[in-house]
């Protein structure tokens, strides 16, 4: 999303010095396909990956082909917990090779990428912080002094529930967070 302004799940990203290679659904190569064409940027390769399994296969295989040519290590983003057929497949294809290249984890390097921000971002930043702590003060302290009162456990995917139907219900949220610029445009995780 922040990348290309467009959220890719079950797309493969590969980064190389001298070009990026990109895995992803017919749909997906179709909105990446004007980015092709970016005067002076940098080369970008697509591949369709489909629902026939050999092709695909030859496309891991070319991909791989493109990892060695580029040196020995791999970044990765060791924490990333990603599934998804795409995801099962390539992990399939990439392991007999896997051995012939050492991981390297890029988390820390991509999260300072990322916290690079421009003036919108902060903005942004700031509306979520303040809808945040409008939700902790107006709901959750007080349920949670509650549950703590009455002695009461409750687990985090229920508690996780209770706010979720707060934030869904427009009449409470309205007035927990009515004074909040462009509301209508937030999406609650």
């Amino acid at each position: 999303m922040w990348l290309l302004g467009y959220e890719f799940p079950n797309t493969l990203i590969l980064v190389t010095k001298s070009k990026i290679s990109v895995i992803a659904s017919q749909k997906k190569a179709n909105i990446l396909e004007p980015l092709k064409t970016t005067p002076g940027g940098v080369p970008i390769e697509i591949f369709i990956h489909s629902k026939d399994a050999a092709k695909n296969q030859r496309i891991f295989e070319q991909t791989i082909g493109i990892i060695k040519n580029s040196g020995s290590r791999v970044g990765v983003i060791a924490t990333d917990t990603t599934s998804g057929k795409l995801v099962d497949e390539w992990v399939a294809a990439f392991a007999p090779s896997k051995a012939l290249f050492k991981e390297i984890d890029v988390s820390s390097a991509i999260s300072k990428l990322l916290s690079v921000k421009e003036d919108s971002e902060i903005g942004y930043e700031e509306t979520a912080a303040r809808l945040c702590s409008a939700a902790m003060h107006s709901y959750f302290v007080d349920e949670m002094a509650g549950i703590f009162d009455e002695e009461k456990s409750i687990t985090n995917d229920k508690m996780a529930e209770r706010i979720a139907a707060v934030l869904a219900n427009d009449k409470l949220s309205t007035k927990i967070f009515g004074n909040v610029k462009m509301f209508d445009m937030v999406e609650w995780s």
